[in-house]
């Protein structure tokens, strides 16, 4: 391509020109030359000397870590002996660039700057590479062109995803109870799509969305009913699992659990008088404290307290109402497997009816120690 015929060649709008002179890289005379990661054309020797006009461009950063990023670039010119006229760069990836002047006195250099935001596309793309056209005539009327490149790769972020259970309430007093969860899922640097979380008592949780950009939170949901399984055992867990993939098709897990203890609303307190007894024949008094600790009215109804050394106690009422309390008292008698044994536990459950028909209960536990006689 002869210098006559670059005119000609570039009388096109440059932000069309970018592409097909990237093409069109084997100008005679035209080398390409990395320079801390930043791709830029120099004119040789030869042609420098014919035309001393150097420009090349740098990014403000080598790598990018994801979308939305924000990368500057610089686009240096370094002029010759004559003035040129007419400066003008153009980025495929930008449009035209802004720069201070378009003219440069001999001698003289000039920085124009630029912009861009990375995309998803980027990401899956692996790098950034723009290519910048410079357009420019010395004062004779001669045109010029000039390209630089710049590549800028992504760095190969570790995904990170965070899955917390969140219950509401802390605890529950009877089966039939609902309890709330939030799977908070909190992302890393990475972009994630196909998020599903699933709950082993609940199954499939519903996510109002299901992909999790960078460093974004999102907040699943879901209910449980207790049962009165869950009310034996003390407490009810719920072990969540939050599955995706990246962009790319990597798969990414976590696990997370929350536990929900129960507090039965029935009170149920034991003492024992004497807390010593010497032989067999002594009589150990019992008292069984029983209480409504948080059903509202109309309260706990079919109250019913059994020992495991007397059976049925007896009560003064069978209901208690919010906050209610009575007490019960029975007697029992030592015998001479309680001084071989050393003591005597006495274990007693109380039991009632919730407003809605659940069956609640509390235990309590009393020990009389033998001690010899003096």
């Amino acid at each position: 391509m002869s210098c006559e015929q670059i005119p000609r060649f570039f009388s096109r709008d440059p932000a069309k020109m970018v592409a097909s002179v990237a093409k069109r890289m084997t100008v005679r005379g035209l080398t390409v030359v990395m320079v801390f990661g930043a791709v830029f054309s120099a004119a040789s020797a030869a042609f420098a000397q014919a035309e001393p006009i150097f420009f090349f461009k740098t990014p403000s950063q080598l790598e990018f870590n994801g979308a939305g990023e924000v990368i500057t670039y610089t686009y240096r010119f370094f002029n010759g002996p004559s003035w040129v006229v007419g400066v003008s760069v153009t980025d495929d990836h930008l449009g035209p660039v802004s720069c201070p002047s378009t003219s440069m006195p001999p001698g003289g250099s000039m920085d124009c700057v630029g912009q861009y935001t990375t995309t998803e596309a980027d990401v899956a793309a692996g790098r950034i590479v723009n290519i910048a056209l410079a357009i420019m005539k010395d004062t004779s009327g001669e045109r010029y062109i000039k390209i630089a490149t710049a590549a800028v790769v992504h760095r190969a972020a570790i995904p990170t995803l965070t899955l917390a259970t969140i219950q509401s309430p802390f605890t529950f007093s009877t089966p039939g109870q609902t309890i709330s969860y939030t799977y908070r899922l909190i992302n890393g640097p990475v972009g994630l799509k196909n998020v599903s979380v699933v709950d082993d008592r609940i199954g499939m949780v519903h996510c109002p969305l299901r992909s999790l950009p960078p460093g974004s939170v999102l907040d699943c949901a879901a209910q449980y009913t207790t049962t009165v399984a869950d009310a034996l055992a003390g407490s009810t867990t719920s072990s969540a699992t939050v599955t995706a993939t990246t962009l790319t098709g990597v798969p990414v897990s976590r696990t997370g659990s929350a536990t929900v203890a129960y507090r039965s609303p029935l009170g149920l307190g034991r003492t024992a008088s004497p807390r010593q007894f010497t032989g067999p024949g002594q009589v150990i008094t019992y008292r069984y404290a029983v209480s409504n600790n948080s059903i509202p009215s109309p309260g706990l109804v079919n109250i019913l307290v059994i020992d495991n050394r007397l059976g049925p106690i007896f009560c003064p009422g069978s209901s208690l109402g919010p906050q209610g309390f009575m007490e019960c008292t029975a007697q029992y008698t030592t015998t001479a497997a309680d001084v071989l044994a050393g003591s005597v536990v006495s274990t007693a459950i109380a039991t009632a009816n919730a407003p809605g028909g659940e069956i609640v209960g509390a235990q309590g536990n009393a020990v009389t120690y033998y001690a010899e006689p003096a």
